[in-house]
């Protein structure tokens, strides 16, 4: 199994500016509903996602 792409998650307090540098696209903001959300509640903060499609060698 071949790894793709890579993806990281940003807090609301943070820019992600050493993502962007790096190359890493920016996709959007997640609905802030964690991990083990039930009913699909938002009640956390959302968050920036960013992601980096490795290049096969």
């Amino acid at each position: 199994m071949r790894l793709n792409v890579v993806k990281t998650f940003v807090g609301p307090r943070h820019e992600g500016a050493c993502f962007k540098a790096a190359g890493f696209r920016y996709l959007g903001l997640t609905q802030g509903r964690g991990r083990h959300a039930p009913n699909g509640v938002g009640r956390r903060s959302r968050k920036k996602v960013f992601a980096y499609e490795l290049v096969p060698t």
